[in-house]
């Protein structure tokens, strides 16, 4: 089977490029929502993306715990994880400011990442992973922001290399990084 990356700015029309690769082969679809409710807008962003969802598809609500994410989605035949860079965002959000970039906390996440490749990479499933390249813009202001960015960016890489697809989207148009074309 495959994992299949799926890459794109803030509102590009990523997580509905996934959902349509998601329903393409007609079989039973997990979601995995990372995204966590902390205020109206979030609010308003998840509702969006709820009412684009088939209610045929189990929905798995789960911000952080890639084990208990991997353990929970074993026998399904397709899984949409959206997103990693929310997923990113809820495990750098508790960590103090002066243990910002701290080289523990990166080893961490990456093996965490890495471990989490290991296992869906050998299993018989189609995983699509969503998550926001957010290093086109210019540098961020704050300490906080260039770390994410910069760990993000090492984590998409990652996922990149070990994928069988990887589609960027733009202006919610699906541009084909590796893999062979579909359709």
């Amino acid at each position: 089977m495959t994992i299949h990356l799926v890459l794109g700015g803030i509102r590009s029309g990523k997580s509905r490029v996934a959902e349509e690769l998601a329903q393409g082969d007609g079989k039973p679809v997990s979601y995995v929502a990372t995204n966590v409710c902390m205020d109206e807008e979030m609010k308003e962003r998840i509702r969006l993306h709820q009412a684009r969802r088939p209610p045929s598809w189990r929905v798995i609500e789960e911000p952080l715990d890639l084990e208990r994410i991997s353990s929970i989605t074993e026998g399904d035949q397709v899984v949409l994880f959206d997103s990693l860079s929310a997923w990113l965002s809820n495990r750098l959000s508790p960590i103090p400011e002066t243990e910002w970039r701290g080289a523990r906390y990166n080893e961490g996440i990456i093996e965490d990442i890495s471990r989490f490749l290991e296992v869906i990479k050998g299993r018989d499933q189609n995983w699509l992973i969503v998550s926001d390249e957010i290093g086109l813009g210019g540098v961020a202001i704050t300490p906080l922001g260039r770390w994410y960015a910069d760990l993000l960016g090492e984590l998409n890489q990652r996922v990149a290399s070990v994928s069988d697809e990887v589609t960027w989207v733009a202006a919610g148009l699906p541009l084909r990084l590796k893999g062979e074309q579909r359709g």
